[in-house]
């Protein structure tokens, strides 16, 4: 398994408390998909996916990849027995409930945006570099309004904020939105 990280030297690597509210190690059985964990991103400035068994990675606001990937990065070869995909996992991403595990041996990424074109230049990954990106994702980002309703939806709390400090001009189309949906309890916007 990979495991990428912008951290050298790291003799174990630990579980923190994940997004799911799982204390965890993320990994993947793909290095690509472990390489794109390397830099600092979030959703609301790429996406990360799977396109017929491939890799992308888009950058959604311009200057995004340079600014996360312009750097070194790690990769750690992890032992595999104590890793699983569970269906709430994005399809590439397996993880681990263990405390800690030792890495087998790292990888070194001299520059971590450099070795993703290199992916791609390989087949083994789509790179987007803004304004570049797949005909499903709207120019100006407004795909993401109603994913982060959703999220909110689901007991996400501060979905709408987050996407509204990232997205302000979104913020009429936000409560225009909420407005129109019966079932939605009122949300605080900030």
């Amino acid at each position: 398994m990979y495991h990428g990280s912008s951290t050298n030297g790291l003799d174990v690597i630990k579980s923190n408390i994940s997004s799911h509210n799982i204390k965890c190690i993320y990994a993947s059985e793909n290095m690509t998909v472990a390489m794109m964990f390397m830099g600092k991103t979030n959703d609301l400035q790429t996406l990360k996916a799977i396109e017929n068994g491939i890799p992308i990675l888009v950058e959604r606001k311009e200057g995004i990849l340079q600014k996360a990937y312009n750097k070194t990065g790690y990769i750690y070869l992890l032992p595999s027995e104590t890793f699983s995909h569970q269906t709430f996992l994005w399809k590439p991403e397996v993880i681990s409930t263990e405390e800690f595990i030792r890495p087998i041996s790292i990888i070194k990424c001299d520059n971590i945006l450099d070795s993703l074109k290199e992916q791609a230049k390989q087949g083994n990954l789509r790179l987007y570099f803004y304004p570049n990106r797949p005909n499903y994702i709207p120019i100006d980002n407004s795909d993401l309004i109603k994913i982060y309703i959703n999220y909110e939806k689901k007991g996400i709390n501060g979905a709408i904020n987050k996407l509204l400090l990232e997205y302000p001009e979104f913020t009429n189309e936000v409560e225009k939105e909420i407005s129109n949906d019966d079932n939605l309890l009122k949300l605080n916007i900030k």
